[in-house]
């Protein structure tokens, strides 16, 4: 039997999982049941990384010994990926003694491969992405990827020769063209190495929490060089050696498009030296965002899915474990894996009425009713029309070829599209009137024709909505989808009794929606704008970090202010009402998204909002304290 190895990144859990978390292990679930199917023997690898320092400041902040709350955390994550029927062999925990062990076995090997070695660092250190920068990365003193503050960090560590392996990575990256997918995250990786690379540190002094150097107990391994180990650990290394060698190389690693460069430079570098085969593929998957913001614990724009699935319930009826089913069905088929999207209920739940409701959940249930009706609720003796055959022959092995490729939305849109040549069917062949005409055999051959293809379509969505897929199976007798590698037409029982399945995705009822906010009817005047001119508007709450006056201009001063994900510099002719040493400190609503300007020579990246009379000016300020970057609605 061929095998087939997938991972997810461990994840980070100094909080509960949101939606980019799941978005990435349902992928990985994907294909692992679509793997399955097709009769792979398939390892797929998911779990938690709990050696970073920031999992370590969480737990202190909020008093906890990090053990402990790890351990909590793990559980809730567990439980989580459970409550979502995601098909993972094994959730590995970076502080488990079988990880500890394999960490440090790899840290040794490369240490006695003569690509490890002790030096000092001196530098800066982001803490939340657990990334090195020099001075030159960094953008207005912070970092560049998250835009938080830096670390100064000046100690000795131990450091990996990255700079040794820049030819053999390229050579490996244009022999492999499809190495990082998809293209465009290749060619970026591909650019960096090309422009050079630099040694890596690998290694913490002054740290108790995390995996220790196994020869120099001073030092802990740095986070990324305990954390991409456990891919390796997951198969039996060191110890397993028939597990490790039946599944390694891995098949695919389905990573975060910001965490590429650890995957795509030092992993394949550090498996370089230690002179094992590389991944065949490493797929970045693109972000989830809100309001064009990536989704993010520390911004506090979260989805959680679980509270996604608990507002359609609540508003249409459906059941729990399809409401599951409809939130992965919506973030796969909404955009194409690797691209960036931009999430919204009122799209879910426009795409739940739009293609599970009226699309699916109608194709079966009148398909039910005609059957019930007709033929005493039981298959009837027919054939399948031609046209539905050879469509499903033709369609069949492009959605596979999809599937293959991670091109999930195009698959599904290959699903629907035989789902709507089904539905089409009725309207075309008109079985009321087959029914009333006496056209036995015809009426027969529809209703089997539909029957069947509501079985081939069960077996198509498997890996996708695997409930929905179990129910539609149900729907004709089977307790299960039939598996892909064998899926033939034919395969329902003529003459088997099928049961009337409960609408499986009532419509939702609109009256159950949440208020909004209704628009004021606006009199036409050109002057006035619409509610999507003003959404364009980005409004955010900075903090004035310093003040200047500008030469030969009275009224302006040039403020640097902070709004939570960079440094804007603004000017504003405010130095008749306002002392630079008055503002320094001051929270300030900011025009956040204003098209840069030079006013006197000084360049100007947004406005500060203020009330203005004739006799006053006084600028917009939050009555409590609150974050800089928080969002004025």
């Amino acid at each position: 039997m061929k095998k087939f190895y997938v991972t997810t990144p461990i994840y980070y859990i100094n909080d509960k999982a949101h939606i980019g978390h799941i978005y990435c292990t349902m992928s990985a679930d994907i294909i692992a049941r679509y793997k399955r199917s097709m009769g792979f023997d398939v390892m797929f690898l998911t779990g938690t990384d709990e050696n970073a320092t920031k999992v370590e400041r969480v737990a202190q902040a909020k008093g906890i010994e990090t053990k402990q709350f790890v351990d909590q955390l793990a559980n809730q994550w567990k439980e989580y990926f459970k409550e979502f029927d995601l098909s993972h062999d094994d959730f590995i925990r970076t502080t488990e003694p079988r990880h500890v062990k394999s960490a440090q076995e790899v840290f040794k090997r490369l240490h006695d491969n003569g690509d490890i070695y002790k030096g000092s660092y001196e530098g800066n250190y982001c803490v939340p992405c657990e990334t090195h920068f020099l001075e030159s990365d960094l953008v207005d003193g912070k970092c560049p990827d998250c835009g938080r503050p830096v670390e100064k960090i000046s100690e000795e560590n131990y450091f990996f020769k990255l700079t040794k392996y820049r030819d053999k990575l390229l050579k490996h990256f244009d022999e492999n063209p499809d190495f990082v997918l998809p293209k465009k995250r290749f060619n970026e990786v591909y650019s960096v190495i090309k422009e050079g690379l630099r040694d890596v540190s690998f290694s913490r002094t002054g740290k108790d929490w995390g995996i220790k150097v196994p020869f120099d107990d001073k030092h802990t391994i740095y986070v990324w060089g305990d954390a991409l180990v456990n891919y390796l650990t997951g198969i039996g290394f060191p110890d397993d050696k028939t597990k490790f060698e039946r599944y390694w190389p891995a098949d695919v690693h389905i990573v975060g498009k910001d965490i590429i460069r650890f995957h795509c430079m030092i992993w394949p570098a550090m498996l370089m030296s230690l002179g094992l085969p590389l991944p065949k593929h490493i797929y970045a998957h693109g972000w989830w965002t809100i309001n064009s913001e990536k989704v993010s614990k520390s911004k506090g724009n979260i989805v959680r899915p679980h509270e996604e699935v608990a507002d359609l319930v609540s508003v249409s009826g459906v059941n729990e474990e399809l409401a599951k089913d409809a939130f992965r069905y919506f973030i796969f088929r909404e955009l194409p894996f690797g691209d960036d999207g931009d999430f919204s209920s009122e799209n879910f739940f426009g795409r739940y009425n739009a293609d599970r409701a009226n699309d699916l959940g109608n194709l079966l249930n009148r398909t039910q009713r005609m059957v019930i009706k007709s033929f005493d609720g039981k298959i009837p003796d027919g054939e399948i029309l031609p046209e539905i055959k050879s469509k499903f022959e033709e369609l069949f092995p492009k959605y596979c070829e999809l599937t293959e490729q991670f091109k999930f939305s195009k698959a599904l849109e290959i699903i629907w599209e035989f789902v709507g040549l089904l539905n089409g069917s009725i309207e075309i062949h008109k079985p009321w009137e087959l029914k009333k005409l006496g056209k036995h055999q015809e009426h027969a051959n529809l209703l089997y024709t539909l029957l069947e293809g509501i079985l081939l379509t069960s077996s198509l969505l498997a890996p996708f909505i695997p409930e929905s897929a179990r129910v539609l199976a149900s729907s004709v007798g089977f307790s299960k989808p039939p598996e892909l590698d064998n899926l033939k037409i034919g395969n329902i029982k003529i003459g088997q009794e099928i049961k009337e399945t409960p609408a499986m995705f009532p419509r939702i009822d609109k009256k159950k929606l949440k208020p909004q906010k209704q628009e004021e009817k606006i009199i036409s005047d050109e002057d006035l704008l619409s509610i999507e001119d003003f959404a364009k508007l980005k409004l955010k709450i900075g903090k004035i970090l310093s003040v200047e006056r500008i030469e030969k201009a009275d009224k302006l001063l040039k403020i640097k202010v902070d709004i939570g994900t960079s440094t804007k510099q603004i000017v504003a002719g405010i130095s008749q009402w306002y002392k630079p040493e008055e503002l320094v400190g001051k929270l300030v609503c900011v025009v956040a998204n204003l098209k840069p300007a030079k006013l006197r020579g000084v360049l100007s990246e947004g406005m500060l909002l203020a009330a203005t009379g004739k006799e006053y000016v006084t600028i917009l300020s939050p009555e409590k304290e609150v974050k800089p970057g928080s969002k004025v609605k």
